[in-house]
């Protein structure tokens, strides 16, 4: 059930992560910790008809998108302006 999640989110996280983040980041890195974020809830959100478990995933790749580019982008100690 979740492969076709899975496959959706990856493009969503590539279409939303900085170009300039791709020689530090792969989308299919961002997936998995999106996922190991989401693992304690997924099975409450597969249980709720009337929530969707893309719509959860989506807004935990939110947070994860912006705290990447927070630590990568946003920090002047590890910024990739300086490589």
């Amino acid at each position: 059930m979740l492969d076709k999640d899975r496959h959706e989110l990856r493009r969503v996280i590539e279409a939303r992560l900085d170009r300039r983040l791709a020689a530090r980041l792969d989308a299919s890195d961002v997936v998995q910790e999106v996922l190991m974020d989401a693992a304690p809830n997924i099975q409450a959100w597969m249980n709720h008809p009337d929530k969707s478990v893309f719509a959860c995933l989506y807004q935990v790749a939110r947070s994860r998108i912006g705290r990447i580019h927070r630590d990568h982008i946003g920090r002047i100690k590890r910024s990739i302006h300086q490589e």
